[in-house]
């Protein structure tokens, strides 16, 4: 394949990585204060442990048991598999509903978008405001996944997509800066790999 060939398509998927990278290069962080030992010098306290040590701290605390709850509630249901069923079986557009299919992962990305967008405007940066906007992003995936079920055309099918990925969305965001605003820095690191946990365990 050549550069514009049937390659192309990866390398500019690729090439949408550096813009981001260049940004989070730029970052300069200040020093940490009480930073905890690191990982080599925690003999015997490696790996599985640092999950269980993880799982402590959230049974202490169960507001952030609760927020662990967001990602691992809200991707059970798993929108890539049904729409794949939809552009291949109902709404097939191109070879074996690859234009359908293209036609749904671009809505979802532009839903995604502006989910959060939107919703930062009623946003002040209280966690007691952000958890009411995660409950705006759950009633958005109800909304989404009832209109995906009754969809008779492409059309309302694509906007019930957009839909769901703005609700989604909404709750990826505001559950990761709620835990990155009430987690200890010592913390931080264990829980959000349990919050990870949850959400490919629900997905898969």
């Amino acid at each position: 394949a050549t550069l514009w060939g049937t390659d192309s398509p990866c390398l500019l998927n690729a090439a949408t990585a550096v813009l981001p990278a260049i940004s989070i290069g730029g970052i300069r962080l200040p020093p940490p204060q009480n930073a905890p030992e690191p990982a080599a010098e925690r003999s015997g306290r490696i790996g599985i442990q640092d999950y269980i040590e993880g799982l402590r701290y959230a049974r202490r605390n169960p507001s952030t048991a609760a927020i662990l709850l967001i990602k691992f509630g809200g991707n059970f249901g798993n929108i890539d598999a049904i729409m794949i069923v939809y552009a291949t079986t109902l709404f097939v557009i191109g070879d074996d509903g690859s234009g359908a299919l293209g036609i749904f992962w671009s809505v979802l990305g532009i839903g995604a978008i502006l989910g959060p967008l939107l919703l930062n405007y009623f946003n002040d940066g209280l966690v007691r405001v952000m958890r009411r906007l995660i409950l705006a992003g759950y009633l958005l995936i109800t909304v989404g996944w009832l209109a995906m079920g009754a969809a008779p055309t492409l059309l309302i099918a694509a906007f019930a997509i957009g839909v769901k990925a703005m609700g989604g969305s909404v709750y990826w965001t505001y559950s990761s800066a709620i835990l990155q605003k009430t987690v200890p820095d010592q913390c931080l690191g264990r829980i959000f790999s349990l919050d990870m946990a949850g959400f490919q365990l629900s997905t898969v």
